[in-house]
This record gives C-alpha cells, structure tokens and sequence, in this order.
C-alpha cells in the first residue's frame, strides 16, 4: 500500500475589516502550524480582483513560504493556465522547483470567474483552448531542450531553451477533471422499467473533500486499502433522479431534546419511495455498463450519502390543507412571511433544482414588489 500524505489548504480568506498583508500574514502562520504538525503539503488558491480568497500570485506565495520552510511541499488549486504567458510561467515553475527542497504539485484548471477572464480581456470561450495549449508549451519548455512551436494563440517561431535547467525532481501536474457532462438517455418514462419517471447519469470529480463524504464504500482489508491506491484512476457518476414524495415523511419537533439556543430539536424522518428503489438499482447498473464498456477494471458502488436537495417540506398549494405557501412562497397561515428556497417544490424531478430555485425567487421578488406597489402588502 502507498504511503498517505496529509496537506492542507493556504488560504488567505477574506475577513471583512482585516487588511491584505495581515491576510497573507495569516497564511503564513497557518503554514507554520501546518508544519510543525507534520503535515506533507500546503496547497494554494489563485484569484484575482475580488475578496474571495485574493492570492494573484500562489507561484509567488510558495516561493515565500518555501524560503521559511524548505522541506514542506507545495502545491496549487489552481493555477488558470488561460491567464498566463506560457513561456514566462514555464520558467517561474522552473525556478520554484529548483529553489524548494519539497515535491511541487501543481493543479491546473481553466476557471469559472467570468469577471477575471474580462479583466483580463480573455475571451472566456477560450478558455479550453488556451489551457491546453498553454499546457502543452509549458511541458515543452520544463522539458529542458530546445523547443519551437506554432498554435492558436501563441507562436514561437525560433527554438528556445527554458531557464533554469530543470532539477532531479520532478514537478507533478494535476488537472482538472474533464467531465462528459449529463446523459439523458434515460429521461423518458418508460414503466416497464420497473419505475416511473426517468433520471439523468452525471459524471462528477471524485474530489478528496468530497469522496470521503459520499463516495467511498468503507470497509477493511486489502479491498478497501485498494480502492484508495487507485485514487488517481477514478472516474465517478452519480444518479440524479426523483425522489416522489411519502406521505408519513415528516419533520417534527421534539417534545424532550433542546437545541443550543434552547429550541425544541428537529427530527428528520424520510425513508425512500418504492419507485426510488427500484430507480436507484436500474440506475446503479446501467452506471457499471458504461465503464465497463469503457473499460474500467473495476466499478464500485457507494452507500447513499446522508445528504439530499430539501424539497416539499414547506410545498405550494392552492388548499391550505394541502401545503404551505401559495404560488409566490407566500405562507397560508402567516400573510407577512414569504419562503425562498427549495421547500417550496414538491420535488425536484430529475434535475438539480437550483435554477429553478432562482427563477421562483425572482419571480417572487416580482410580485411583492407589484403587491407593495398597489397597497396590498
């Protein structure tokens, strides 16, 4: 079995009042801390002109951090290849893997800010294209041989070497998970499936927060240590489909138990529909068909993560007997209260409901300013 190494994320996070250098401060301590631990890794976020983690510069923090602390590894989550000049970042990671004693792990990822990518006057449909080429230039130039080359965005015509030499060590890319999207293939009701309604197969990144979480089968023994080797070829899907709502689930409070704040404690009780069931194993083994015709060497299926999209527990309906709100989110027996969130929908279907979430709220947001207009609220 492998070695398992910790890191930790370097995060200089925004405090509201607490200025940029004590931020960056603060990272610096929490790298120490991380150090004196034992930990194997510190990891950097990159973002630009705005107050969510500001770190333009991670390739530029690491160096900081590797002066103080010369044997902890490095590593980023992301570097956006779209933004930099290849040849300049082929020759800063050059120079940061020959002044640091640790491994240097570098994330690479295209981004999602569309306000960083503006600012940058990059057109963000770009994005996919750039990353790879940008990638590929920097492979050429840490190769430490004379290179050329002529893309789409970048041309260098006359072979150049990259400086410094590259170093008995190597630097470890980790990309970001390229995913096929949704298939819906099997959307349509189709009841003698053994279900009714349909459900979409979603590939997804097995992240490390992530999988622990909802992903990994737990167990012991040399099947289970197997499954963590593998980590690096994994490839995941998960089902999303409806859940039909069941009369007896409910949430109650209790009558004994007190919550910090010296609330009654909420008792949540679902148990899965009979046509969730059966949805969730033809689902499972339509997945396994995929990789395997793929040819995955194993496929393994996770428990069901204790964690679901809230729905129908405050529900619109036209009776009251029936529901909470009316068709605005408007409470039946308390006129001043609206509710904005998913609770509202029966159920979700077979697709995330976020952006229906959104557009219901807008469309409320419409209506109460109609109603607080003409005098009715």
């Amino acid at each position: 079995m492998q070695d398992i190494r910790f890191g930790f994320q370097a995060a200089a996070a925004d405090v509201a009042g607490v200025p940029d250098d004590q931020l960056y401060r603060d990272l610096i301590a929490d790298c120490a801390l991380g150090h004196r631990l034992g930990y194997d890794a510190a990891w950097l976020l990159e973002h630009h002109f705005s107050d969510y983690y500001p770190t333009p510069s991670p390739l530029l923090m690491m160096a900081h951090i590797a002066a103080k602390f010369p044997d902890l590894s490095l590593g980023t989550s992301v570097l956006v290849l779209p933004w930099y000049h290849p040849l300049r970042l082929a020759e800063e990671i050059a120079m940061l893997n020959s002044l640091t004693q640790g491994t240097l792990h570098l994330g690479i990822g295209r981004g999602t800010a569309k306000m960083e990518y503006d600012a940058y006057n990059i057109d963000m449909n770009e994005g996919r294209a750039r990353f790879s080429e940008v990638f590929k230039i920097v492979e050429q130039g840490l190769a430490g041989k004379p290179f050329s080359h002529r893309g789409q965005f970048w041309d260098i015509e006359k072979p150049i070497r990259v400086r410094p030499d590259p170093v008995d060590k190597p630097v470890h890319f980790w990309r970001g998970v390229v995913l096929g999207g949704i298939m819906e293939d099997e959307t349509v009701n189709e009841p003698k499936r053994g279900f009714f309604g349909g459900y979409h197969l979603e590939l997804i990144a097995l992240d490390l927060p992530t999988l622990p979480a909802v992903g990994m089968p737990y167990g012991w023994g040399r099947d289970f240590a197997s499954f963590i080797d593998d980590y690096r070829n994994m490839a995941g899907m998960l089902v999303n489909g409806e859940d039909l709502p069941r009369a007896d689930n409910r949430i109650t409070l209790s009558t004994t138990r007190k919550d910090p704040y010296g609330l009654p404690a909420a008792h949540i009780h679902c148990d899965p529909h009979a046509n969730d069931l059966a949805m969730r194993a033809h689902a499972t083994g339509q997945g396994q068909k995929i990789y395997e015709a793929a040819g995955a060497k194993r496929t393994v299926v996770s428990s069901i993560p204790p964690a679901t999209h809230q729905m129908g527990t405050a529900r619109m309906s036209r009776d009251p007997g029936q529901g909470v709100t009316n068709a605005y989110g408007r409470t039946h027996e308390v006129p001043n209260l609206f509710i904005s969130d998913g609770s509202v929908q029966t159920t979700a279907g077979a697709a995330n409901p976020t952006l229906t979430i959104v557009a219901l709220v807008l469309r409320q947001a419409e209506h109460i300013g109609r109603e607080v207009a003409g005098g009715r609220l």
